[in-house]
C-alpha cells in the first residue's frame, strides 16, 4: 500500500527504495514468483524515474522488455535514441544541438513538440501539487513558455509570415524574399538568442501601432536585425506572455537560493498552459 501510494504521487525513486527494503524480508514468506514480480516492479519504478527525470531515451531502453505500453513521451521521444542522453555535459549539449538546430528540429516537429510540451506541463503541475517544489516548477514553466516562443518564430519564418527590415531608411520585406543564407542566419538566431524578449515584441506587433522587434544577431556585433510578424500572421495572446516580474524572479532564482511563492509558480504554469493551447490549437 505504501509503494502504491508513492507510485500514484509519482514518487518513483521513493517507491523503488521502499521496494529495495521490502525485498530481503520476502524470502521467508513469499513464493519465488511473487519475489520475482516484486523485482520486476522495482525495475518498472526505475524506468518511470528515468521518464520523470526527462531521460526519455534511457527510459525507452529500460522499458523495451516490458509488456505494457510505455508513457507516450517515452515511446515517442525515446525511441531510436532520439532524445539527448549521455554521461557528461559535453555529450548532452552536442546531442541537444542536433535536435534543436538539425534539419528536423524539434521546434518544427509538431507531433514530437506537442508530446514534449504536454508531458512537461503535467510534470510542472505535479511539482506544485505533490512535491511543493515551487522553485523548480517556476524554472520549468518559464523555460517551456520561452521554448514555445522560439517555436512560434520559426514557424512564422517557415511560413513566410515574418517581415524583416532591410536597408536605410528601414523598410520591411516579407521573409519570402530572404536568401537562403539570410534565412539560415535568422533561423540560427531564433534558436540561439539568449533573450526571447524581442520575439514577444515581434509576435505582438500591431500594424496600426508602433511595436516592433529589434534583436542583435548572434553572429555579428555590428548592425541590428529587425523583424516582426506579418499582417496575416497570428498575434500572440496576452495570456501567453509572462509578466516581467515573473521573468525577473525566474532569473534571480537561477542564480540564488530563492524561495518562490506557490502563487508565482501556479501563475507561470497558467501562462505556459495558455501558450501551449494557443500554439497547438487545442
Amino acid at each position: 500500500e505504501r509503494v502504491h501510494e508513492l507510485y500514484k504521487r509519482h514518487f518513483f525513486r521513493s517507491a523503488g527504495a521502499l521496494l529495495e527494503e521490502i525485498l530481503p524480508s520476502m524470502e521467508e514468506w513469499f513464493e519465488d514468483s511473487e519475489i520475482e514480480a516484486t523485482r520486476h516492479l522495482r525495475a518498472v519504478m526505475a524506468m518511470y524515474e528515468q521518464w520523470d527525470n526527462g531521460d526519455f531515451s534511457g527510459a525507452w531502453q529500460s522499458g523495451a522488455a516490458f509488456s505494457f505500453r510505455l508513457p507516450t513521451a517515452v515511446d515517442v521521444l525515446g525511441k531510436d535514441d532520439y532524445w539527448p542522453c549521455g554521461d557528461n555535459a559535453s555529450v548532452l549539449l552536442n546531442r541537444l544541438q542536433v535536435i534543436e538546430e538539425g534539419p528536423k528540429t524539434l521546434y518544427l516537429d509538431f507531433d514530437r513538440l506537442a508530446v514534449y510540451v504536454f508531458d512537461e506541463l503535467a510534470k510542472v503541475d505535479r511539482l506544485i501539487e505533490y512535491n511543493e517544489d515551487y522553485r523548480s516548477a517556476l524554472l520549468r514553466a518559464v523555460g517551456l513558455t520561452e521554448m514555445l516562443l522560439r517555436a512560434r518564430m520559426l514557424r512564422l519564418l517557415e511560413r513566410n509570415q515574418l517581415e524583416v527590415a532591410r536597408g536605410r531608411p528601414v523598410s520591411y520585406d516579407s521573409s519570402e524574399k530572404l536568401t537562403p543564407g539570410e534565412r539560415e542566419k535568422i533561423r540560427n538566431h531564433i534558436i540561439r538568442a539568449s533573450s526571447v524578449d524581442p520575439f514577444v515584441q515581434a509576435l505582438r506587433y500591431d500594424p496600426d501601432g508602433s511595436v516592433e522587434a529589434t534583436a542583435e544577431p548572434a553572429e555579428t556585433r555590428n548592425g541590428r536585425l529587425r523583424f516582426r510578424r506579418a499582417r496575416n500572421a497570428p498575434r500572440i495572446g496576452d495570456e501567453c506572455v509572462l509578466p516581467k516580474e515573473t521573468k525577473k524572479l525566474r532569473n534571480k532564482a537561477i542564480h540564488t537560493c530563492l524561495s518562490v511563492p506557490k502563487e508565482v509558480a501556479e501563475s507561470a504554469l497558467q501562462v505556459a498552459e495558455a501558450s501551449a493551447r494557443e500554439f497547438f490549437d487545442v
